[in-house]
């Protein structure tokens, strides 16, 4: 005979079934009782506007889908959310043709197209919003230039003969009026320019906006490398002297600079213009310097490195 106490192990498994089993049928119940109660849901309903007039182009809506309460039992509900999961409206803006700005559609327009899609064991408790608001904008065509937009990586004393442009140079965008009118020019994807003077670079197209007949553009770019160069330039005394002059030993100096061959070729001695810098030059002869000091007070343009040999120069004071 076994003690109260000690029952054996396969009387506390059999008791364990059946408080199992005993839980399992209070828990079908509630299911049971809980779905076929009626209940109120909110369930999103994605919205699709089509059918957008010819001219026309939409820019913006207030709602990307619906909010629709529904009154269904639990297996309504459920059955949708197996079922409907890809339900969507889609609401017709062909009435609208010849009509822009900002327009709005009732929600009680495509109640019935609602309805169909909750089917007949959900009642339609409520929809929003109330409307749907859109703008439409007429679209227009525009010729806008393009504009590179690159960055420079020219190595070995390189520099740009001339600068990256595009070929086209003009292109025709087409979209709503009220973006067209705030674009001046379009861009095009950034791009590295270098030795290899062309590259095949896309277009940066704005929203909304379409480009006739292009998707890219080829710019072309020509540079040149900086060469040393030397001219040979008369020195010029800007000053006026009281009662004396100045003779300049030598009279003329050599002008160093780096320019493309092209730009150095065109120019001459008349570009540059040498100076004594000095304006009195008896104090200098009375310190003991037997040299002036010259500068350049005139370099033309598309140059660089200039320098001056020599720098100063040996004067005789004639009076």
């Amino acid at each position: 005979m076994v003690a109260g106490g000690n029952r054996p192990a396969s009387w506390l498994r059999r008791e364990g079934r059946v408080l199992l089993i005993c839980i399992g049928i209070s828990f079908f119940i509630w299911l049971l009782r809980t779905l076929t109660e009626d209940a109120t849901s909110t369930i999103a309903i994605p919205v699709t506007f089509t059918e957008i007039p010819e001219g026309a182009c939409l820019m913006e809506s207030s709602a990307s889908q619906l909010l629709v309460d529904v009154n269904s039992s639990g297996f309504g509900l459920i059955g949708r959310k197996l079922l409907g999961a890809d339900d969507h409206i889609e609401v017709s803006l062909a009435s609208f043709s010849g009509r822009y700005g900002r327009l709005k559609i009732g929600s009680e327009v495509v109640s019935d197209d609602v309805k169909e899609l909750l089917g007949d064991y959900r009642e339609l408790v409520r929809i929003r919003p109330d409307s749907l608001s859109f703008v439409l904008s007429i679209l227009n065509n525009k010729s806008i230039p393009v504009v590179p937009t690159f960055t420079e990586n020219l190595g070995g004393g390189y520099f740009f003969k001339q600068h990256p442009s595009p070929l086209p140079e003009i292109v025709v965008v087409r979209g709503p009026k009220e973006i067209l009118d705030t674009l001046n020019f379009i861009r095009t994807m950034p791009f590295v320019a270098d030795e290899s003077e062309e590259a095949r670079v896309p277009l940066i197209v704005p929203d909304l906006c379409t480009i006739d007949g292009v998707t890219e553009v080829k710019t072309r770019w020509t540079i040149e490398q900086w060469t040393e160069h030397v001219i040979r330039v008369g020195i010029t005394d800007i000053h006026e002297r009281d009662g004396y002059e100045l003779k300049f030993l030598p009279d003329s100096v050599d002008i160093h600079f780096f320019a493309g061959s092209e730009r150095a070729s065109m120019l001459t001695p008349a570009d540059f213009r040498v100076v004594v810098r000095e304006k009195d030059p008896e104090s200098i002869a009375r310190s003991g310097a037997t040299r002036l000091p010259l500068m350049l007070d005139s370099i033309p343009m598309g140059i660089r490195d200039v320098s001056l040999d020599p720098g100063r120069i040996e004067y005789l004071i004639i009076r």
